[in-house]
């Protein structure tokens, strides 16, 4: 009996950890209550994570950005592959 295996090793890429934190003018802070900006915060970030990982182009980013990024739980980060990659999901979005 004879077993063998074969590994494909990929290039090593830099891992960047982006955290996302949704931003605010103040004069749009101020007019919410917490559960109104709660809400607020929900619904961009969503918007924000669906959008850049599977239309990138709706928010001008590029396909390969969007690609070197992924997010498989619920924290509120981003975890991406590649030099400069994280910068990719440094975007101002229009909700």
């Amino acid at each position: 009996m004879v077993t063998s295996m074969y590994l494909q090793l990929h290039p090593y890429l830099p891992f960047e950890a982006v955290f996302l934190v949704p931003t605010f003018f103040g004069c749009v802070a101020d007019q919410l209550n917490e559960e109104q900006r709660a809400i607020l915060v929900d619904t961009m970030f969503s918007s924000f994570l669906v959008k850049f990982l599977l239309d990138p182009a709706s928010i001008n980013v590029t396909a390969d950005a969007s690609n070197a990024c992924g997010k498989p739980d619920v924290t509120p980060y981003l975890y991406c592959y590649g030099d400069g990659s994280g910068t990719g999901a440094y975007v101002e979005v229009q909700a």
